[in-house]
């Protein structure tokens, strides 16, 4: 498996260069498309690499590091077609991961997620379901 972020000695998570990224969409992934069955993205690269091309044996998807405010405006975004279609219709294991910060999440916010993905995620099995919350698990 081939991973596109790079992680430091203290396991924080940093994006690729926009020039690599945008290279790996264009010239690798076409290439290897009918093989990708697992996804691992951080918030700056979900879009450009999920709207690369068309996965059709993509199942599995990772969200890593995201802010709350991303994740939710990603889910709630009415723009974001192909992530709302791939969750709507393909992926059966979601794993996100809302990165550290200085307060807590809401309560209001950490719903909105749990419901906006539960609904979206139609082919979802339950128990490969997962939310991180700064270093605290939360399986349904």
């Amino acid at each position: 498996m081939t991973s596109m972020t790079m992680k430091s000695f203290h396991d924080r998570i940093f994006s690729i260069d926009s020039r690599v990224l945008d290279r790996i969409c264009k010239s690798i992934l076409p290439q290897i498309s009918h093989k990708i069955s697992e996804i691992i993205v951080e918030q700056h690269s979900m879009t450009p690499v999920l709207n690369a091309i068309n996965y059709p044996e993509l199942y599995s998807l990772k969200l890593v590091d995201f802010s709350e405010e991303v994740l939710l405006n990603e889910l709630t975004t009415k723009d974001n077609t192909i992530f709302r279609q791939l969750l709507n219709q393909q992926i059966t294991c979601l794993s996100i991961d809302i990165k550290d910060q200085p307060t807590e999440p809401s309560s209001a916010a950490l719903w909105l997620i749990l419901t906006s993905t539960l609904s979206l995620c139609k082919q979802l099995k339950v128990k490969y379901w997962s939310i991180r919350l700064s270093n605290n698990d939360l399986y349904l």
